[in-house]
């Protein structure tokens, strides 16, 4: 891989580093009342909760699950030599937060890394795709993940084992990282389209 890409690919792990060290610097010194998505002090200026509530989380295992499976998913995808994992990293908490915000109003208080490590995992599968030797593990990986958001949103009601007692779990979260990964995705393909410059594209 040239040295430029490389040196491209250790920005995007950077990106995900600081989102990572972000929910542990949280758990660390107890943050989370600080930082949590909570609609009623956003709504009285605390605009910050928008982003930091996804690196809030309810528990130990709360974090340690999330966090679990995030960081083999950004290993994964810097070790295919993907250039955009960072940036859908970034772009999921935007829309996931929108979503929240615009269309489930009546959430009071959200917090985790749950529906970014929904579209990194998406990304990772989407990346493994396009590689000729591992298209099946990464359609697997694809219809695993929306088979397991699609039976989150079914069962609404259903409670994640690594929440607390009356915390529920936010299934349209999860969908919202997925869509976010797969916006990226056309994004990129719009700019292949129309020739718009992109500084380093993934093999």
């Amino acid at each position: 891989m040239p040295s430029a890409a490389n040196k491209y690919g250790r920005k995007q792990l950077y990106i995900g580093l600081c989102v990572l060290a972000g929910s542990l610097i949280c758990w660390l010194l107890g943050l989370e009342g600080w930082l949590l998505f909570d609609r009623e002090l956003i709504g009285d200026g605390q605009w910050y909760r928008l982003v930091t509530g996804h690196l809030a989380h309810f528990s130990d295992m709360h974090l340690w699950a999330n966090v679990a499976v995030f960081c083999v998913a950004l290993l994964f995808c810097y070790r295919l030599g993907d250039h955009h994992f960072g940036w859908v990293v970034l772009l999921s908490m935007v829309v996931i937060t929108a979503m929240l915000w615009f269309f489930q109003s009546k959430l009071q208080v959200y917090g985790g890394l749950s529906g970014v490590v929904s579209a990194l995992v998406g990304w990772l599968a989407v990346c493994l795709v396009r590689l000729p030797h591992t298209v099946l593990v990464g359609w697997l990986l694809l219809s695993s993940l929306i088979i397991k958001i699609g039976l989150e949103l079914f069962l609404e009601s259903a409670r994640s084992p690594f929440l607390p007692e009356g915390v529920d779990s936010v299934p349209a979260a999860h969908a919202a990282g997925l869509i976010a990964a797969v916006i990226y995705f056309f994004g990129l393909w719009v700019c292949r389209r129309v020739s718009i410059p992109i500084s380093v594209d993934s093999p």
